[in-house]
């Protein structure tokens, strides 16, 4: 009689357990790998000098201001109309990080004529807000720190390119000083 049934062999054996076994470790080769490759994400802060949470003598308010686009879309402006020039230096806080090295950078690798021009405001945010009394104990100065992301133009004419546009999104930190209420 003739058998219909197929028969396995030794070797047939041999090569599935073989196969299933070379797909167990290339599976187990793509979930270590995907593992490794989380390792690129990790995020690096931006080096800044360490500073305390409030001046000395400050209060913190008790219900923060927050800023209209009106307020801060002019203040945006003006710090973007001083881009590239002089005038840049008067702009920047006595807290910003390595202001020297950012305006060398400017006066040494950016386009004599290049202009940056405000797209649209994104959001406007107050980060901190705190009270410095006066001395004497009456009135004072309040301060607001305020987040202002925008999106930008930089404009400048290329010798080998011509006419440059880069667009790109920014945030600006602004301290803004105010009296303090009553």
């Amino acid at each position: 009689m003739e058998n219909n049934y197929p028969m396995i062999t030794r070797n047939q054996t041999t090569t599935t357990c073989q196969i299933m076994l070379i797909l167990v470790i290339f599976m187990m080769l793509g979930v270590t790998s995907t593992l490794h490759a989380r390792q690129f994400r990790l995020l690096t802060p931006i080096a800044t000098e360490k500073q305390s949470e409030l001046p000395l003598g400050a209060v913190p308010v008790e219900t923060v201001k927050q800023w209209k686009r009106s307020e801060i879309e002019p203040m945006v402006r003006e710090i973007l109309s001083k881009w590239n020039t002089p005038a840049m230096a008067e702009t920047l806080g006595k807290e910003f990080y390595d202001a020297d090295r950012l305006l060398d950078t400017l006066n040494t690798v950016a386009q004599r004529d290049a202009v940056l021009r405000l797209q649209s405001i994104q959001g406007i945010q107050t980060v901190q807000q705190y009270i410095v009394p006066n001395p004497d104990g009456v009135g004072g100065d309040m301060i607001s720190i305020v987040s202002a992301t925008f999106k930008a133009q930089l404009e400048f004419n290329s010798s080998t390119e011509g006419f440059v546009r880069r667009v790109g999104t920014n945030e600006l930190l602004l301290k803004i000083t105010t009296a303090a209420p009553q």
